[in-house]
């Protein structure tokens, strides 16, 4: 247990502040309250998210669409989550649509004429 306090124990916040106060309702000796203490402090890794350029996300769009693997290989080729590549891919389709690049067209199709008698 004395390990516990050595290192840095980094908790979500719910879980550290609801067992820090299971804790003190259950009256438990005072160690055990230090080393909760030490454990419920919360470290912050990063306060922003990632950001990609845009040429690294053609890059992956172009090859989602050319390699036959599933989307989730060809995202873990790049080391981002799926979501992420099917949202490019969506992205990448408007911004071409609005381009005037091209795109679907829904066609109907008339019926045969009939034979002349």
């Amino acid at each position: 247990m004395s390990d516990l306090r050595d290192r840095d124990a980094v908790l979500p916040a719910s879980v550290a502040g609801s067992t820090a106060e299971r804790l003190q309702r259950s009256g438990r000796e005072t160690g055990e309250r230090d080393r909760l203490a030490d454990a419920s402090r919360i470290e912050i890794v990063s306060d922003r998210r990632r950001w990609h350029a845009p040429e690294f996300r053609a890059r992956v769009v172009i090859a989602s669409y050319e390699s036959r693997r599933p989307i989730r290989e060809v995202a873990a080729q790049y080391g981002i989550h799926p979501s992420l590549v099917f949202r490019w891919r969506r992205e990448a389709r408007a911004k071409a649509q609005a381009k005037g690049g091209t795109s679907f067209i829904p066609v109907m199709v008339a019926p045969a004429p009939e034979p002349p008698p």
